[in-house]
């Protein structure tokens, strides 16, 4: 599309000190999201995921489904990116800067319906469901989607009344660093609140110093900000930066939560 900037991603932390102390866990906190959606489908929380394979990995990925019992299908190919996509950029080729957008599910009936209302016209409203979201969320994105808005963390903020859940914060969901993979209708949903915290309860399982420092990241000062494409997001600890939208200016700041 004119104007629009290809997928990147920068972080930078604004002190060595910072640096020595999140670096190593950074990883760890990242890979806490995409493991609970992967997770909460095979023990049954919700009937699908998104799944990607890689060129350089496609081999472990896949047979981690096979392994778990489940099914995977393919939807379409693309082309590899850093940060977060507004939207698929489709390709013919397989190579190493590709990677397979698909969906993981339990039983080949339930994929294959997920597989085919992700193709044509996109109904975001079974797939909202499929993937276990509550019912006000999908409908805020069905409302906002229609009109260009493909990154909602200033909606859902300005749609908020009283003070914001750390778990559903978003705005850092381009670096990893999420704990909801939707985009909430308010900082303060409560459906989305139960959901979030189901979802913390899998991470803690998973890796309970990651996910405490996760929380503890999402909690903290930060300004999100979008102009001319770019996101801009200045937490406490880092800055970042990472392709947003056609937009004009808009601004969230987060005060930063109590414990």
């Amino acid at each position: 599309m004119p104007g629009e900037i290809f997928p990147f991603l920068r972080v930078s932390w604004k002190s060595k000190k910072i640096a020595d102390q999140w670096k190593e866990l950074f990883p760890r906190m990242t890979h806490l999201a995409s493991w609970a959606e992967y997770e909460s489908v095979r023990i049954g929380l919700r009937e699908a995921d998104v799944y990607h394979l890689s060129a350089r990995n496609f081999d472990k990925e896949i047979e981690r489904v096979f392994l778990d019992g489940l099914i995977y299908l393919p939807i379409l190919r693309s082309q590899t990116y850093e940060g977060y996509s507004h939207r698929h950029r489709p390709t013919e080729i397989i190579d190493e800067n590709t990677h397979v957008f698909g969906v993981v599910a339990r039983d080949l009936e339930t994929a294959e319906k997920y597989r085919a209302v992700n193709k044509g016209i996109i109904d975001h409203t079974t797939i909202g469901k499929m993937l276990g979201y509550p019912e006000c969320c999908v409908g805020f994105f069905n409302e906002w989607w229609p009109k260009g808005i493909v990154d909602m963390v200033y909606e859902s903020y300005k749609n908020t009344e009283g003070e914001c859940h750390p778990m559903l914060n978003t705005a850092l969901r381009y670096f990893g660093l999420k704990i909801i993979p939707h985009f909430s209708c308010s900082f303060n949903c409560e459906e989305s609140i139960k959901f979030a915290e189901e979802w913390y309860k899998l991470m803690l399982e998973k890796d309970e110093e990651a996910a405490r420092s996760l929380l503890e990241i999402l909690s903290m000062p930060m300004k999100w900000s979008l102009s001319n494409y770019i996101i801009d997001v200045d937490h406490e600890l880092f800055h970042g930066a990472t392709n947003g939208y056609k937009s004009g200016y808009k601004e969230v700041k987060l005060n930063g939560y109590s414990s």
